[in-house]
């Protein structure tokens, strides 16, 4: 399957590769004929998916699977698995002509190129033929208004395949969806009498008709509504943590681990606690972050599948989207943790239904109030195929430790990662469990944070095989030490900001002004952000100062740190117009001495987005305005 090759790949060592050789090409072409075709209104997942893969680079707009073979299979069972494949799937034979609003078309009928690669006697290994060929199909853009959003290839060697691929567009299909075509192909290719394109399932069309009914939009204003709940309380920033060394000019970073040990681990947490293997990975994580960090609620962006419908078990379109998961990292031991995670797992994915454009108007306005941005800081992305739980026994805990000795942490350049600051993507649980950690700011996140968060999940995950660990003793299990903040970190309404970062802040805002940020007792227990200006003829109200500097700490064009975001800056909450200057612009009492033209908090709404009279979110293919800038893959 497609990770089994990625990981496959990830764990080669550089010059390990055999080169791929092609003898020659021919192109064969799969006819296709489906049950309906027809026109209507893009899905959510559709419309969102062709707004933010119109703005992000070829890596991201595409993904790829690579097929299980079965014995003795032909080039014809392959290309005859294809058609019945695009014929059963709508997604796959789907069009989105230019417009707004979008809508999406699906052809009855039509063919499917498939390309054939003739490689030799002694064909490279399956991950480095596959890796050739999604290589080929990925040289040119996909044309959704026109092409069919499905490209396949075939290697041979003396007219066997030993090979074969898909790459689709985004906008057609999620790593869910792959992996639904992924199981039916192999039934498919192995069995000619299986070949049969119906009956037709749940397709996006009839999801497009879900999302608009009353049902639907009722969904995805509770969505957003949760959204705003956690957007409102949440760090700004979820590794707020001051950087281990000078700046460099940043560059990106990818750390693999490979873990026999934590993958049997796995199996012992999840038989006691009842919870996924997946929500124990995380919740490790977040004890590992929470013990770095100092903050003991996590709200990390996840990338999510939202298939909680049956359904939508078998359904191959874009479903995939990004949501909140809200942990509170503070419980005394770690089952406790893993049974809270795995509860705040399945509330979360709900927050994947949420109308994108009415979600981010929404976080605009709490990011106002608040005056900080949302970040995707840290992102979870949970990439491994659903596998059913094993009901054997999970073995003798002593053979965790023993497995230690075979685990494999590696640091390789990662390549396009989106910008993230921290992505941990889990790739698997099963035999291994392999977890990455990149980063997009090594001055940020240096080489050494990257091996211990890794390395402290895995020291977690084996110590609690044996049984429940207290949670007060993650320092001396996982060896990492809690982050070390001078008097110039705050903490102001949950977020860790550095004062500096505030004033530079500021003075990007009003340029040509003299201008300065206080931290004063605030009220409850922590500081408050105040800060003095003299009026300048496009400042002259708390208003216009605030709206400045939340244009600043979102860009518009102003001058940004290392990595284009300001993670540990905050808009202050109170700005004091003065008239006039004080000869030391550093002394509080000075400008306190001055007369005051205008003083307030420079909000205009409540800052409760809206949430009580939230309408109804608009109906799919009714999208307007900025996507986020990445999706599940």
């Amino acid at each position: 399957m497609a990770l089994r090759e990625m990981i496959a790949l990830l764990r080669q060592r550089p010059g390990a590769a055999q080169p791929v050789k092609i003898l020659s090409a021919d192109q064969i072409f799969v006819h296709f004929s489906g049950e309906r075709g027809g026109e209507g209104p893009c899905t959510r997942g559709q419309a969102d998916s062709l707004a933010w893969t119109a703005d992000v680079t070829n890596y991201s707009r595409m993904i790829e699977w690579t097929f299980d073979l079965p014995p003795k299979v032909t080039v014809g069972d392959i290309a005859a698995a294809l058609g019945v494949l695009v014929a059963r799937h709508e997604s796959l034979r789907t069009t989105y002509p230019a417009g707004d609003p979008a809508v999406q078309r699906v052809a009855s009928s039509g063919e499917l190129a498939v390309n054939v690669y003739e490689v030799g006697n002694e064909p490279p290994e399956t991950p480095v033929l596959a890796g050739e060929l999604v290589r080929r199909l990925r040289a040119a853009e996909f044309e959704v208004a026109s092409e069919l959003p499905v490209r396949a290839a075939v290697a041979v060697s003396r007219g066997v395949p030993c090979a074969a691929v898909a790459v689709y567009s985004h906008v057609a299909a999620d790593l869910a969806s792959m992996a639904v075509i992924g199981r039916q192909f192999s039934v498919l290719a192995g069995d000619p009498a299986r070949r049969e394109s119906g009956p037709v399932g749940h397709q996006p069309l009839d999801q497009a008709a879900a999302e608009q009914s009353a049902v639907g939009c009722r969904r995805a204003a509770a969505a957003v509504r949760a959204w705003a709940v956690k957007v409102r309380s949440m760090p700004q920033f979820a590794y707020a943590v001051p950087p281990g060394g000078p700046p460099g000019g940043g560059g990106t970073l990818a750390g693999w681990l490979w873990s026999a040990a934590g993958a049997l681990a796995l199996r012992h947490i999840a038989a006691r606690t009842g919870a996924r293997r997946q929500a124990a990975v995380l919740a490790a994580l977040c004890a590992v972050l929470s013990q770095r960090t100092g903050q003991a609620r996590y709200a990390l962006t996840v990338l999510t599948n939202n298939r909680f419908e049956r359904r939508l078990n078998e359904y191959v379109g874009v479903l995939a989207g990004e949501t909140l998961i809200s942990v509170d990292a503070g419980a005394q031991r770690f089952d406790e943790l893993v049974r809270r995670t795995a509860s705040a797992t399945l509330g979360a994915a709900r927050g994947g239904l949420a109308d994108w454009v009415e979600r981010d108007h929404v976080i605009r306005e709490i990011e106002d109030d608040r005056g900080i941005t949302y970040t995707r800081g840290c992102v979870y992305n949970d990439a491994t195929v659903e596998e059913p739980e094993s009901s054997t026994s999970p073995g003798d805990p002593s053979d965790v430790l023993c497995a230690l000795s075979q685990s494999e942490l590696r640091l390789v350049e990662p390549g396009e990662i989106w910008g993230q600051l921290l992505l941990f993507p889990l790739l698997q649980v099963e035999d291994e469990m392999v977890l990455g950690a990149l980063t997009a700011d090594t001055d940020r996140v240096t080489r050494a944070d990257v091996e211990s968060l890794l390395r402290g999940v895995e020291s977690l995950l084996t110590a609690a095989a044996a049984g429940d660990v207290s949670l007060s003793r993650i320092g001396e299990i996982t060896g990492i030490p809690p982050a070390t903040r001078n008097a110039g970190w705050l903490l102001v309404d949950s977020c860790w900001i550095e004062l500096a970062e505030v004033q530079r802040l500021l003075d990007d805002a009003v340029p040509a002004s003299a201008a300065r940020v206080f931290a004063v007792p605030g009220s409850p227990g922590e500081p408050a952000l105040v800060a003095y200006l003299a009026a300048r003829t496009s400042i002259r109200t708390p208003e216009q100062a605030h709206a400045a500097c939340m244009a600043t700490l979102r860009g518009n064009g102003r001058p940004q740190s290392p990595g284009g975001i300001r993670y540990t800056a905050m808009a202050p909450g109170r700005y004091v117009i003065c008239d006039g200057v004080p000869g030391d612009p550093s002394d509080l009492a000075a400008w306190q001495k001055l007369p005051v033209l205008a003083d307030g908090a420079g909000r205009s709404r409540t800052g409760h987005g809206d949430l009580d009279g939230l309408q109804s979110p608009p109906a799919a293919g009714q999208h307007a305005g900025s996507a986020p800038p990445f999706r599940q893959q």
